[in-house]
């Protein structure tokens, strides 16, 4: 490996852990299919792989209805409220009428 694919590595690594705590919060499925491929999957090595598949198999797979799954890896940093609570809250911003904990 030269010394170009070892900055590389290191400098996706780096905006990997500066993003990491916002990318939950990104709404990745209203994003048209065009723009998703044209403007998001060029990020494919810093977003998590889990999401990237999701992603395309709702672009892809006709009828599969987005799911909004908590995602275990985000840790929330709040004395006010935990990491269980971000799933009701975006239920609120989704304008559904009825979640359970």
């Amino acid at each position: 490996m030269n010394d170009s694919a070892k900055l590389n590595k290191e400098v996706i690594i780096k905006i990997e852990r500066s993003l990491h705590r916002y990318i939950p919060l990104i709404r990745f499925y209203d994003i048209e299919p065009t723009d998703f491929f044209y403007k998001v999957y060029y990020y494919k090595d810093i977003l998590p792989q889990d999401l990237i598949h999701d992603l395309l198999e709702f672009h892809i797979v006709p009828y599969i209805p987005p799911s909004r799954k908590p995602n275990s890896k985000f840790e929330l940093d709040s004395t006010l409220i935990e990491s269980k609570h971000t799933s009701l809250f975006a239920s609120w911003i989704d304008k559904k009428r009825f979640f359970i904990l």
